[in-house]
């Protein structure tokens, strides 16, 4: 509390006094925190009272910050921190003895964070972190090892494809040469048998290990191609890849629960 009291410049002239104690004006000023809850924070704020010639006057001079009421250390240390800097701006307002009695009465509403706890909250921020991170890391790692039983499997059929494919074409490419020669005039051995007929590639490619399903996939393949539609065709395998991976990975969970008995427990 601070009270200054004061005449009128004419009487400080003249270094006499009023007998009328209306004109000696008296102020007084006091410094306080305000606490005000609403809802689920707790607002701080630094208001200064003034009483002057007999009348109270309230003045809102900052906004401290607000905090959730649960004061978590996280919560604290958010608000001190921005508090203290708060704090540092009415320096000019404020002495050394009168900062230190508003940070002590809010201090005593919101404790400040002591240094056991600050490590405390840093180690279960950090053991947090770090579960995050290796629980992505895990599902990546899941991705990744799929992928490659799928790239694994792709590249298995493009090498027996390519296999077959170097076949046909060097069937393909002594049929030429010898209808070449032929042409030439001159003496040719092969040609004289069975001509390959559409039977016979049924039997190659069953031979291969097609079966009907995959010859009717092929025709579809050939007509989409036709059609143009080959780009589409790509993006809707991709796109039914990753639904078939969503649904299986849920049925599995699903089989794993139940053989364990978490859903009969209520944990499903």
């Amino acid at each position: 509390m601070a009270c200054r009291s004061s005449r009128p410049p004419e009487e400080e002239r003249s270094g006499t006094s009023s007998l009328n104690n209306a004109r000696l004006a008296t102020t007084c000023r006091y410094l306080f925190i305000r606490f005000r809850s609403h809802g689920r924070r707790l607002q701080v704020s630094f208001v200064e009272t003034r009483r002057a010639d007999g009348r109270v006057r309230h003045e809102h001079v900052a906004g401290l910050g607000s905090i959730e009421v649960a004061l978590t250390v996280a919560d604290r240390l958010a608000f001190w921190k921005g508090a203290h800097e708060r704090f540092a701006r009415l320096g000019n307002r404020i002495d050394g003895e009168t900062r230190g009695r508003l940070m002590g009465a809010v201090h005593e509403r919101i404790p400040m964070v002591t240094p056991e706890e600050q490590q405390a909250l840093q180690r279960e921020n950090l053991e947090a972190d770090e579960k995050f991170w290796a629980d992505l890391h895990d599902l990546h790692a899941g991705t990744v090892e799929d992928t490659k039983g799928l790239a694994t499997k792709v590249e298995r059929n493009i090498a027996k494809g390519q296999a077959e494919l170097a076949k046909a074409a060097e069937r393909r490419d002594a049929a030429r040469a010898a209808r070449e020669r032929l042409d030439r005039g001159e003496d040719v051995v092969s040609g004289l048998g069975k001509r390959m007929t559409s039977r016979d590639l049924v039997k190659i490619m069953k031979d291969a290990g097609w079966k009907p399903a995959d010859f009717r996939n092929a025709a579809r393949l050939g007509e989409i191609h036709r059609l143009g539609g080959s780009d589409e065709l790509v993006t809707e395998i991709i796109k039914r890849h990753r639904a078939s991976e969503l649904a299986a990975s849920r049925a599995v969970l699903r089989r794993r629960r139940q053989g364990s008995g978490f859903e009969s427990n209520g944990g499903g």
